[in-house]
């Protein structure tokens, strides 16, 4: 009998495991059950780019790759942010920091995993994954976490502090380069590296027991290792990927998968009078780096309704600004955090970096700061075409002509500059900023791969599609989360009609 009982609960275990949802079988149902929320086949699933679409988008690429690899430093790592000159007619890429943060690294490896199918970049992404799991191995992670710490320099941590959204995208990263099929016939032994260095990270000290709840960033503390700052995550934001990849890839050792579960029933999920979610500054990278790294809208019908929104928000109403010179520009909105301004101090190029940049009408309520939608952001216009990407071309087409005295906003040897700040005058002016940005320019070449890719997904998206366990926990998660905003939805529908 007590052979029994154990299995019985080791079975149950399992079961809130994989199918958190279950935990409320008995509650009150929503109009629109899980499975009518799980994204079927639609139009997205076939898509196929015209031939002109495809050749633009395979410019984009180039150019964004060769600029990928014009940011790596000495060491061969991806810089943070770089400056960027025109030098006598000749486009230089001046050190600006030779800093490195997490997630940094994690995009550069999926991108990289991504060209291993390029013939073209094939021998580049292999040479360049080798060096930076090289590096990686010889790089200090928290001794107690097997965490990278949030920035480093030259190999060097700088700043000690531990973030959970840099570190989720760095386990991300790992483990779909230590799973991924084709790393594992092109690079021998490059795999099990990955996996190792994965195998070392623990999630665990972000986890809020007393709130049941995760953190965003835990603190060098001399008496007890690290502790915790106080925090509003929700899953507005890119710290969906920290909750819905955490539970899939269960890499917080010391947290059950029931207290997970509590969590993903608890975090706030913000959304508006009209039932649609918020995003804490409006910005396009909170919402839809997530969909990127997991290809939500193919699992979720309530995230496919997202991307939908996003596309129309970008592109339906564009800025029309008229210039000195008598050009109109239809200026997709397509703000999010990155290079806001720039200057000159001795002769050295001084970029600013603002994180308050976003679309008011997609902010948070509770977030009371102002926002800046000024800011034209390529990678953001580019995650917004994710779901329609022709769609857009033109508008691209129409930017690639903007220049200042400094730099042009796309250059065939770098990509898209990180930004361009739009001003309505007088004199109106859409201004290209002369830095790239490495979280930026991964985000850039990422969609562009994904673009173009036959299944519509990217690196981290198709391992996880290739892998069962992970991807129906996966599943398990978005149901719950799906279930949420439905019911959210229905409460603003009622309040409506009040």
């Amino acid at each position: 009998m007590g052979v029994f009982l154990r299995a019985l609960n080791i079975f149950c275990i399992l079961l809130v495991g994989l199918y958190p949802s279950y935990l409320w079988g008995g509650r009150h149902e929503p109009s629109e059950s899980t499975e009518a929320t799980r994204a079927v086949a639609d139009p997205l699933d076939d898509l196929e780019l015209t031939k002109s679409c495809e050749k633009q988008y395979q410019k984009y690429l180039r150019a964004g790759v060769s600029g990928l690899n014009a940011m790596r430093g000495r060491d061969g790592m991806l810089r943070d942010t770089v400056a960027v000159s025109k030098q006598n007619g000749q486009i230089k890429v001046l050190p600006y920091k030779d800093e490195v943060a997490p997630t940094d690294i994690a995009l550069d490896i999926l991108v990289q995993l991504e060209l291993l199918k390029f013939d073209e970049f094939r021998e580049d992404a292999i040479n360049n994954l080798k060096n930076i799991v090289s590096n990686l191995e010889k790089w200090p992670h928290d001794n107690k976490t097997g965490l990278l710490y949030r920035l480093y320099e030259n190999g060097t941590p700088t700043v000690k502090d531990l973030s959970s959204v840099d570190n989720m995208h760095y386990a991300v990263a790992l483990w779909s380069l230590s799973e991924s099929i084709e790393a594992k016939e092109l690079i021998p032994g490059l795999s099990e590296k990955a996996k190792a260095i994965y195998q070392k990270m623990d999630f665990s000290l972000f986890f809020d027991k007393e709130k049941s709840l995760i953190g965003g960033n835990l603190k060098p503390n001399e008496q007890s290792g690290y502790e915790l700052e106080g925090y509003r995550y929700h899953l507005g934001s890119e710290a969906r990927t920290v909750y819905l990849m955490g539970f899939a890839l269960q890499n917080f050792a010391e947290i059950s998968p029931r207290d997970f579960s509590q969590a993903l029933s608890k975090v706030d999920i913000p959304i508006n009078e009209s039932g649609e979610l918020q995003f804490w500054d409006g910005g396009v990278f909170q919402a839809l780096l997530p969909e990127l790294l997991m290809n939500e809208s193919k699992r979720s019908s309530s995230f496919r309704r997202n991307s939908d929104r996003l596309f129309s928000t970008v592109f339906s109403s564009p800025r029309s600004i008229t210039t000195e010179e008598g050009l109109t520009l239809k200026v997709p909105r397509a703000p999010t955090a990155s290079i806001s301004s720039y200057g000159f101090d001795a002769g050295e190029m001084k970029l600013n970096y603002s994180g308050k940049v976003g679309i008011e009408a997609l902010k948070d309520s509770v977030n009371q700061e102002t926002v800046d939608e000024t800011l034209v952001v390529p990678h953001a216009f580019l995650l917004a075409s994710l779901s329609r990407p022709c769609e857009g071309l033109a508008v691209f087409e129409q930017l690639e002509g903007l220049e200042s005295e400094d730099v042009n906003f796309f250059e065939p040897s770098l990509g898209w500059m990180a930004s361009a700040k739009a001003s309505e005058g007088p004199p109106a002016a859409v201004t290209p900023m002369p830095g790239l940005v490495g979280v930026d320019k991964g985000i850039e070449v990422l969609s562009i791969l994904r673009i173009l890719s036959a299944n519509q997904e990217s690196a981290s998206s198709q391992v996880i599609s290739q892998h069962p366990v992970v991807s129906k926990r996966l599943d398990s998660a978005l149901d719950l989360v799906n279930r949420r905003l439905i019911e959210g939805r229905e409460k603003a529908r009622e309040q409506l009609k009040k």
